[in-house]
C-alpha cells in the first residue's frame, strides 16, 4: 500500500466520493481543486489516481492536496493504466455512499454536489443523477452538452442507451450500491465510460438535472479529441 497517501484525511463518513483519474494533468490541476474546495457541500472524499504521469501531475496533486484543507486519498499507478483501470483503484478505495466522477481536465460549479444532494434526498428511488455541461475549449464557451433534453425527447431506456449515450462522466453520479461487481472495462481505452454504463443499464434509475453544473473541456490531449480510428474500434467492441 506504499502507493496510496492520505491527506486531511478525516476518519468520519463520507456522503460523496470524488473519483478523479489523473494523467498529464498539471495544467488543469489548479482549476480541479478550485471547484472542489468552494463546494458549498462539504462531505465529501477526493480519490485522484495519478496514472504515471510524466509531467508533474503528482508533484502538483501532492502539494496542492496539502494546502486544500480537503478529504483527500492519492493512489499512484507505478505503470500507465488507462482511466478505466484508474478509475476502478478509485471505485474500490471509496467510502462514500454516492460515487460523483471528475475528470482531471473538467470541473464543477461551486454548488454542483449540494444540487445533486438535494435531488438524491427528494427522490428515493433514484440510483444515478446527471446534470447538463457547458462545454469549453481554451476558456471560451463552445456550446453545451444537454443530456437532460436528449432524456425529454427519447426517455431514457437501456435499448435508447445501446443507441446512444446519455451519461458524461464528469456530469454524472452514481449510487454506490448499484455497482456490485461491476467494474469498467480495462482493455478499453477510450468508450470505457459507455461500455460501463451500458452493463449497468437495466438497473438505472436516472434523473436528469436541466441546469449546466459543470464544464466540459475539450483541448487536444483528452481522449475525445484522439485518433478518431481508434475511437471507433472501441466504439464497435463496445
Amino acid at each position: 500500500m506504499k502507493n496510496i497517501h492520505f491527506v486531511n484525511r478525516d476518519a468520519g463518513e463520507v456522503f460523496f466520493s470524488v473519483i478523479c483519474p489523473v494523467y498529464n494533468s498539471k495544467i488543469f490541476l489548479e482549476k480541479t481543486f478550485d471547484c472542489l474546495i468552494k463546494q458549498t457541500f462539504k462531505n465529501f472524499e477526493v480519490i485522484f489516481i495519478d496514472d504515471c504521469s510524466t509531467d508533474s501531475s503528482l508533484e502538483e496533486l501532492k502539494s496542492r492536496s496539502e494546502r486544500s484543507g480537503l478529504n483527500i486519498k492519492i493512489i499512484e499507478n507505478k505503470r500507465n493504466l488507462g482511466a478505466g483501470a484508474s478509475r476502478n483503484k478509485g471505485l474500490l478505495e471509496s467510502k462514500g455512499e454516492w460515487l460523483a466522477f471528475l475528470d482531471s481536465d473538467d470541473f464543477w460549479i461551486n454548488d454542483k454536489l449540494q444540487k445533486c444532494k438535494d435531488v438524491i434526498d427528494n427522490n428515493l428511488t433514484i440510483n444515478l443523477v446527471s446534470h447538463d455541461e457547458f462545454k469549453i475549449k481554451d476558456g471560451v464557451i463552445i456550446g453545451s452538452l444537454n443530456y437532460s433534453e436528449k432524456n425529454k425527447r427519447y426517455p431514457f431506456t437501456p435499448r435508447r442507451l445501446y443507441w446512444t449515450n446519455y451519461f458524461s462522466t464528469s456530469a454524472t453520479i452514481l449510487k454506490k450500491s448499484i455497482i456490485k461487481s461491476h467494474l469498467f472495462q480495462t482493455s478499453l481505452r477510450s468508450c470505457q465510460d459507455y461500455e460501463f454504463w451500458l452493463r449497468l443499464s437495466k438497473n438505472l434509475k436516472p434523473y436528469f438535472i436541466s441546469n449546466k453544473l459543470g464544464y466540459y473541456r475539450v483541448h487536444k490531449n483528452n481522449i475525445t479529441s484522439g485518433p478518431v480510428l481508434k475511437r471507433l474500434i472501441n466504439e464497435l467492441r463496445v
